[in-house]
């Protein structure tokens, strides 16, 4: 009798399809309705001598906090953001979807208020990101005593290509500590994990007690049962 395979359908981690989806409906808002300017949420606000400079009063200042990591400009912004959703599924697996989220939300708001007090421009991108969920990459692989090659050098060519080709190396030097920053506050986050984590598996088990009979026949396997069908009583535990 033949056998008919049938292929499922893989669920994947929720954050990476919501961020998936939002880039590409940001991306085709863009450019087949640009009279929406979905652009300037796109993109971090500046210190006040900047380009966008932050107003408190403004809603554009604070929504740009939040939503500068899902712009997607040109093919450089595509690739990077390519290679986060790559990253995304694996730790989301590792931490969890809650903690996850909570980590990228700390990691873009840190980088965007940064931006906001000390970078004279603005930022669009998902770099902060990559940099959490590297970071993250490189604590699990500390944790289990070994780091891999490809991590390290795909971690330098990600510094010179940011360093490289986005201007000169002088303009990207704040950008790239700022996003540095973002990731490493989001990371944070796995240290509490851990330490819960060793809290847990630390905890003590309860005691066995096992009874000891001075003279075996006390034990109760030696003892007759007065039911009519004949039972073997092996030990007893106390746990």
């Amino acid at each position: 009798m033949s056998t008919k395979s049938k292929h499922k359908i893989i669920y994947e981690p929720i954050i990476f399809i919501v961020l998936s989806f939002a880039a590409v409906l940001v991306f085709l808002l863009n450019k087949f309705i640009p009279s929406l300017r979905l652009e300037t949420f796109t993109t971090s606000p500046s210190s006040l001598k900047g380009e966008l400079p932050f107003k408190i009063k403004e809603i554009n200042s604070w929504l740009r906090i939040f939503f500068y990591i899902l712009g997607t400009k040109d093919i450089s912004r595509w690739i990077l953001f390519s290679g986060l959703l790559l990253l995304i599924p694996e730790q989301e697996n590792n931490y969890g979807t809650f903690l996850t989220l909570i980590m990228i939300i700390l990691s873009t708001i840190f980088s965007g208020v940064l931006f906001a007090c000390f970078s004279v421009q603005s930022f669009s991108g998902c770099d902060p990101l990559i940099f959490l969920f590297v970071i993250l990459r490189v604590l699990s692989a500390i944790r289990k005593k070994s780091i891999p090659l490809s991590d390290i050098t795909g971690f330098i060519f990600y510094i010179i290509f940011f360093l490289f080709f986005n201007g000169s190396i002088k303009d990207n030097l704040i950008p790239l500590f700022i996003c540095f920053a973002g990731g490493l506050c989001g990371s944070l986050v796995s240290f509490i994990t851990v330490k819960k984590s060793g809290k847990r598996k630390t905890s003590g088990k309860k005691a066995e007690t096992v009874i000891y009979f001075d003279n075996e026949k006390d034990s109760p396997r030696f003892k007759k049962n007065n039911s009519s069908e004949d039972e073997t009583i092996i030990g007893t535990l106390e746990l």
